[in-house]
C-alpha cells in the first residue's frame, strides 16, 4: 500500500490542476512538515502518559502528515469519496481513514436531502472542517476532536435532512441527522486507559492503538474499529442557524455495545455521550466557538469478573480572527475522567483532570502554502501515572512550527 500511496501523490502533484483532469475524478491533498520543541515525557503514542503527540526525545522535525482525498462522480447525485493519510512516526504506513458513497438529491423546493454509506468521521467537529479533516484554526485540535479522529468512526449509513432559510426567505436554518453503524465497539477504550490528549493524528480503518503498559516492557494494543457483539449503534443530531451568524448543534451518540462481549481477545465498551457546540460570528471578523461533551463508558466482563464504569467530559472555548492572509486563534479547554469503580493504587485507576491553553498563528503564503506557529501548554493529573511513574501531575509545553502544501 505504501508504494501505491506514494505513486498517487506523485501523479497528483505532476498532474493538471484541480478541476482540469476529468469530469468525474477529482483529487485534493496535503503534505505537512512540523518542527517543534517540548518538555514532554514519554508520549502516549509510544506507550507513555504524556499528552502531546511528540515528546522531548522525538526527532524535532517530522513529516507530520500526508493526506489524499479522491472523489469519483458516478452521476450528478452520487459520488464516491476516500481519504488516505500517512505519517512518519514511527514508520511511513498509509491507511484509509474514510471511504464512502455520497448521495445528494437535486433540490425540489426548500428541503435538502443527503445520505452516505461506508466509513466516515462522526459529523460533530467544529474545528476539523479543513482538507484531510484538519483543523481550520490550528495544527493541534482540541481533545474532543482529537478523540473523534482517533477512536470514533461511522461504519454504516447516515441521513441528513436540512431546511435552509434562503429558499424560504427565512433567517433560520434547520437540519436533522441520523446514523446507524457498527464496528465501533472499542470506542471509549482510549479515554478509560489513557485519557484525553490533543493531537492531529487520525486512526486508519486498519490501525491498532497502543494502550498504557501495566509494567515496563509491556505492550498492549487494540483495534478501535471492530465488531464485537453484532449490535448496531446509532446517533441523532440536529442544528439551528440564525442569519448565518449563529449555529447551535446537538448530538446523542450510543454505540449500544454489549459490555460483557469479548471477541478475538478484545472487550466491548458500551459508550454513549451527549454533545453540543456553538459557533458565533462576531464583529470585526472575530469568531467564537465552543464545544462540550459529556458521556460514559463501561464494561462488565462475566469471564474475568472485571467491570468498570467511567464518566468522561471535556469542553473548550476558542476565539479566532482572520485579517486578510493572517489568522490568530486562542483556545482554552478543560477535561475530566471520573472512574466510578476506581482501582486505587493500581494502573487501572482512570481518574484524570486537566486543562490547556493554545495560541496559534497562521499565514497564507500563497493559495497552496500555509505557514503556522503554535504554542500549547497542557497540565494533567492522572492517578494511574502516579502508580507507574511516581508522578501525579505533569505540565507540558510545546512550541511548534508547521508548513503545509496543498494541491
Amino acid at each position: 500500500m505504501k508504494q501505491g500511496f506514494i505513486l498517487c501523490i506523485v501523479l497528483c502533484l505532476a498532474g493538471p490542476a484541480r478541476g482540469q483532469g476529468t469530469d468525474r475524478l477529482d483529487y485534493r491533498g496535503i503534505i505537512e512538515l512540523q518542527a517543534f520543541s517540548n518538555n514532554s515525557s514519554q508520549s502516549w503514542y509510544s506507550g507513555g502518559f504524556a499528552k502531546l503527540r511528540y515528546d522531548k526525545d522525538s526527532f524535532p522535525v517530522q513529516l507530520s502528515k500526508t493526506g489524499l482525498h479522491l472523489d469519483y462522480r458516478l452521476t450528478d447525485t452520487f459520488w464516491v469519496r476516500t481519504l488516505t493519510t500517512a505519517y512518519t512516526d514511527p514508520n511511513f504506513d498509509p491507511n484509509i481513514v474514510e471511504a464512502y458513497i455520497n448521495y445528494r438529491r437535486v433540490p425540489r423546493g426548500p428541503l435538502r436531502i443527503r445520505a452516505k454509506a461506508g466509513a466516515f468521521h462522526l459529523p460533530l467537529s467544529a474545528e476539523n472542517k479543513g482538507l484531510a479533516w484538519s483543523s481550520l484554526y490550528s495544527t493541534t485540535p482540541s481533545v474532543i476532536n482529537s478523540w473523534v479522529g482517533e477512536e470514533l468512526r461511522v461504519i454504516g449509513t447516515e441521513l441528513e435532512i436540512s431546511l435552509p432559510g434562503r429558499p424560504r426567505q427565512s433567517l433560520h436554518d434547520f437540519s436533522f441527522t441520523a446514523g446507524i453503524y457498527g464496528y465501533n465497539d472499542g470506542a471509549g477504550t482510549i479515554l478509560s486507559y489513557r485519557g484525553w490528549a490533543p493531537h492531529d493524528r487520525q486512526t486508519g480503518l486498519g490501525d491498532r492503538l497502543r494502550l498504557i503498559p501495566e509494567f515496563p516492557g509491556h505492550v498492549r494494543q487494540f483495534g478501535p474499529f471492530k465488531e464485537l457483539d453484532d449490535r448496531p449503534g446509532f446517533y441523532l443530531g440536529g442544528s439551528w442557524g440564525y442569519m448565518q451568524r449563529l449555529t447551535f448543534t446537538a448530538m446523542h451518540y450510543d454505540n449500544r455495545a454489549d459490555p460483557s462481549a469479548i471477541r478475538s481477545k478484545q472487550i466491548a465498551w458500551h459508550t454513549r455521550f451527549d454533545h453540543v457546540s456553538v459557533e458565533l460570528e462576531l464583529p470585526e471578523d472575530f469568531k467564537l466557538i465552543g464545544q462540550y461533551i459529556l458521556g460514559e463508558s463501561f464494561i462488565d466482563n462475566k469471564v474475568t469478573g472485571f467491570s468498570t464504569d467511567v464518566d468522561n467530559s471535556a469542553w473548550f472555548l476558542l476565539l479566532t480572527r482572520r485579517i486578510n492572509k493572517h489568522r490568530g486563534t486562542l483556545r482554552y479547554e478543560n477535561f475530566n475522567v471520573d472512574d466510578l469503580d476506581a482501582f486505587k493504587g493500581t494502573v487501572h485507576n482512570s481518574d484524570e483532570t486537566g486543562s490547556s491553553w493554545m495560541l496559534a498563528y497562521r499565514y497564507d503564503l500563497s493559495d497552496k502554502i500555509l505557514l503556522g506557529a503554535e504554542w500549547l501548554q497542557i497540565r494533567s493529573e492522572r492517578d494511574g501515572r502516579a502508580n507507574i511513574e511516581g508522578i501525579l501531575a505533569e505540565t507540558e509545553r510545546q512550541l511548534l512550527f508547521n508548513m503545509s502544501y496543498r494541491f
